[in-house]
């Protein structure tokens, strides 16, 4: 009978750690997405040549205030991380193109 206890005992503990892993878990990738959107908003806010963004599903650049594309890369933005998803739905404006060409690399690359 008190095999039956100790075992009942650590089935619960095993599964209320993985309860808790798990919420603790989405609780850290809710937030960093939260702050990455923040930022990314707050970058945007600022003066720009250059927007970073998405077209008919690609990763795109626009210049400043066009609704067209200045140029459309292969990248598809559904290839990418959720967070980085997020990130091109909202755009990211540059100031420079050097900024441009480091942030471009990093996406296509």
């Amino acid at each position: 009978m008190n095999k039956f206890k100790i075992v009942y005992f650590y089935v619960f503990v095993f599964a209320f750690s993985l309860l808790a892993t798990n919420i603790f878990t989405e609780k850290i990738n809710n937030s960093f997405i939260e702050l990455t959107t923040k930022e990314s908003i707050e970058t945007t806010s600022s003066e720009y040549k250059y927007r970073i963004s998405v077209f008919n599903g690609k990763i795109a650049v626009f210049e400043k205030d066009s609704k067209l594309p200045y140029k459309v890369y292969d990248t598809y933005v559904s290839s990418l991380p959720e967070n980085d998803q997020l990130i091109l739905a909202n755009g990211i404006r540059v100031n420079t193109a050097s900024e441009l060409i480091k942030i471009i690399e990093e996406y296509t690359s």
